[in-house]
């Protein structure tokens, strides 16, 4: 039996690797976009994808049915699927078939903060392409949803929904067998010294593809994080981690900063032994998701008028991990504004 993965970020495949054997893991066949680094996806040669961008309904009805006959095992009633619903292209992946939905950070746990599907032909769209054309205003409501995978990062509704399953990175790591850790390490380039590159700096900031996703301009999204790095101030020794959709060069604008330039999701490295004693973000999920005791300083989306009002469940002060590990901090809004 295949399993058949449609997703785009690191940290997703993360999980995925974490809920699979390694028998399962060698019989995946990724499908993605632009998420998963190439270092990455040549660890899985000759089983991966990348779908490309359609624009309008005529070209995609068309791949919708041509992508079946490069790929005749998506015929198959027989292989697991598994991935998100949030990609605009599982549709062609997934189509019909039952599912297993994987975690895409506190999106996973909220309203969607924008317009989830085109309603242009929306029924016509649904009878075509199937459930997961269909509008949502959670992941994971189509009925082909058979179970949403969790790590627990927030407490919601979803989280006890009857077909949510919660189970942390954190615990699926430790279950992990030594040599699954390994082949999990491999696939991202973790080594021994990479990790011990890293035990000398006291904080880290996660910056977001804020720009590359269009909410804000580049400039103002290294306006925004260059404030930050003001507020930190010089006694913190920090690393700056670029979301790995990023294409900022961040060298450019922080030169005397250490630019951690890895593609491995963070939480990686944190279950690798790598602590910091504090973390700082707009509001990337990364900061919420420590396995050892670690202040955040979460600014919140309102950092940014643009930002606050398209995510407003991410505001400053909104935020409560259902986390033991992590303690945030109130941020001096007064002095941050004024730098």
């Amino acid at each position: 039996m295949k399993r058949i993965l449609a997703i785009d970020s690191q940290y997703t495949l993360f999980q995925y690797l974490l809920l699979s054997s390694e028998e399962e893991i060698k019989n995946t066949f990724i499908f993605c976009r632009n998420g998963l680094s190439k270092e990455v996806l040549s660890k899985f040669e000759g089983r991966y994808y990348v779908v490309p961008r359609l624009n309008g309904f005529l070209n995609s009805m068309y791949f919708y049915y041509r992508i079946l006959f490069r790929f005749p095992f998506l015929f198959s009633e027989s292989n697991q699927y598994w991935g998100c619903d949030n990609l605009g292209f599982e549709m062609f992946i997934i189509r019909h078939h039952n599912f297993h939905l994987l975690e895409d950070g506190l999106l996973s746990y909220n309203e969607i903060p924008y317009k989830w599907k085109n309603k242009r032909f929306s029924k016509l769209k649904k009878l075509i392409f199937g459930p997961l054309n269909a509008e949502c205003k959670y992941v994971g409501e189509e009925k082909t949803c058979i179970c949403r995978h969790m790590t627990g990062l927030i407490d919601t509704s979803i989280v006890h929904d009857s077909k949510t399953l919660v189970d942390s990175l954190d615990s699926m790591w430790k279950k992990s067998s030594s040599s699954k850790r390994e082949l999990i390490n491999n696939i991202f380039g973790i080594n021994h010294k990479f990790i011990n590159n890293l035990v000398n700096y006291d904080g880290i900031l996660f910056t977001q593809p804020l720009s590359e996703d269009g909410y804000i301009s580049e400039e103002e999204k290294i306006s925004l994080y260059k404030k930050i790095i003001m507020y930190i101030g010089d006694n913190m020794k920090i690393l700056i981690k670029p979301h790995p959709r990023e294409t900022t060069n961040y060298n450019l604008f922080f030169p005397s900063i250490r630019i951690m330039n890895t593609k491995a999701p963070f939480q990686l490295l944190s279950l690798n032994g790598v602590h910091f004693r504090e973390a700082y973000t707009i509001f990337s999920t990364c900061a919420l998701d420590f396995n050892f005791s670690i202040k955040v300083f979460y600014f919140g989306s309102q950092i940014n008028d643009k930002l606050g009002n398209i995510f407003r469940d991410n505001h400053y002060g909104s935020i409560c991990p259902d986390s033991p590990f992590v303690e945030i901090q109130k941020i001096d809004f007064n002095r941050f504004n004024s730098l």
